[in-house]
C-alpha cells in the first residue's frame, strides 16, 4: 500500500473502495463504475469482511481494477468545521495493489 492517495476516481475504471469499519472491526466494500456506486451485499445486507484479505479477494472477484483502502477519520478531534463535510474528506486513502 502506498501512503495517502487522493482519491480521484475515473468513472470508466472500476474502482473498489475498502472501508475500515473502526466499530465492527470489519470491512465493507464499494464499487464505483461508470457513474453507478454499489455496496458488496449478500441477500440485501451489506457484507462485512472479518479481514483485509478476505475483502481484497472480494474486490479482485468483482474485477475492481483500482482499489483504496479508506481509513475514517474519527480518531481525529471532532471540531464543527468538518462535521458536514464531504463524505471522501471523513477519509484517509490508501492506494491497494490488486
Amino acid at each position: 500500500m502506498s501512503s495517502h492517495a487522493t482519491l480521484n476516481i475515473n468513472p470508466q475504471v472500476k474502482t473498489a473502495i475498502i472501508y475500515s469499519l473502526d466499530d465492527l472491526c470489519g470491512y465493507s466494500v464499494e464499487i464505483k463504475y461508470q457513474g453507478k456506486s454499489h455496496y458488496l451485499t449478500k441477500n440485501d445486507h451489506l457484507i462485512i469482511f472479518g479481514n483485509m484479505k478476505d475483502a481484497r479477494e472480494a474486490v479482485i472477484n468483482e474485477k475492481a481494477q483500482v482499489a483504496y483502502l479508506a481509513l475514517s477519520k474519527t480518531m481525529e478531534e471532532p471540531d464543527l468545521s468538518t462535521c458536514h463535510t464531504r463524505p471522501q474528506d471523513q477519509y484517509d486513502y490508501s492506494l491497494i495493489k490488486l
